[in-house]
């Protein structure tokens, strides 16, 4: 039984999801126009929130323990292996007040709504896995910027280190 209600769930929180993305780019925009940078910021968070909701119809639900509480401001190098892209909203939404910003492939920074233009404009980072100068240099200035604001770094591949050997950052949590 529990298999025959997972189908039609299953599809009614992509479509959700997917609603969301679309709803929410427009408002990324918009917020990034008006507020800039913090104001983008806010809208992201919501819009994760908004993505771990569309997981409800499926009975799912989040939550998170620390078991230390991570102090603001210095800068940290999150790292993590995802299994979908259903894990990553809960991990901007927990982390928000970490600044996280991510490491990424250069292909999802096009094309998708919502997640795209947040790897654009969120100063965030997305590399050519191919090309291994370019990622070193997007890497580099991408480690200077989250030094410079006091920014946390996410990835879910193996840039961490490349970040932590250019800014040299005392500070690495992986959850």
């Amino acid at each position: 039984m529990q298999k025959i209600l997972s189908y039609p769930l299953s599809v009614i929180h992509l479509v959700l999801f997917f609603l969301m993305l679309l709803i929410f780019h427009p408002i990324q925009l918009i917020c990034h126009w008006i507020g800039g940078h913090n104001l983008h910021q806010k809208s992201v968070a919501l819009l994760n929130l908004c993505l771990m909701g569309t997981q409800l119809p499926l009975f799912n639900t989040f939550s998170i323990t620390y078991e230390q509480e991570l102090p603001v401001g210095p800068s940290y190098i999150f790292t993590s292996n995802h299994q979908s892209m259903f894990d990553i909203p809960p991990l901007i939404y927990y982390l928000r007040k970490y600044y996280p910003k991510f490491v990424a492939k250069k292909e999802l920074a096009k094309n998708i709504p919502s997640i795209s233009l947040n790897l654009r404009i969120g100063e965030n980072c997305a590399i050519d896995r191919k090309d291994r100068l370019q990622a070193l240099k997007a890497l580099t200035a991408f480690a200077k910027n989250v030094h410079e604001k006091n920014a946390a770094s996410s990835s879910f591949q193996k840039e961490p280190a490349a970040v932590l050997a250019c800014l040299n950052l005392s500070s690495v949590v992986d959850y």
